[in-house]
């Protein structure tokens, strides 16, 4: 199966360590609500409020890079997510609010997860 772009997955997935930059992306924006979180108001995050963070910023990653088959990107939350757990355990406990949750979900791209996070 091929990418949006012409390339296989396999290619896709280790081109230039997309899946690294992707990991990244993903423990900045878990940092970043960590530190966001210990100044706002709200309710303390559940395990499932990080991982819909972690979630989300996959998807969007692996989206911008044109990789958008649902198994591939399930496939690579599960790995991201394994791969941050002491990270998402971090996360539970820390105060988000409903709107900044909302705003998880509702993203599109990398840059509309981080203004959720700021």
């Amino acid at each position: 199966m091929l990418t949006e772009t012409g390339m296989s997955f396999s290619t896709a997935f280790s081109a230039a360590s997309s899946t690294h930059r992707a990991a990244v992306a993903v423990h900045i924006v878990l940092v970043v609500l960590v530190g966001a979180a210990l100044t706002a108001c709200g309710r303390p995050a559940t395990e499932d409020d990080c991982n819909k963070v972690v979630e989300k910023n996959v998807e969007v990653q692996l989206k911008k890079m044109n990789i958008t088959d649902p198994s591939a990107i399930e496939s690579e939350k599960g790995r991201i997510r394994a791969s941050l757990k002491d990270s998402i355990k971090q996360c539970v406990g820390r105060r988000v609010t409903d709107g900044m949750m909302r705003c998880v979900e509702q993203s599109k791209t990398p840059e509309d997860l981080d203004k959720c996070t700021r």
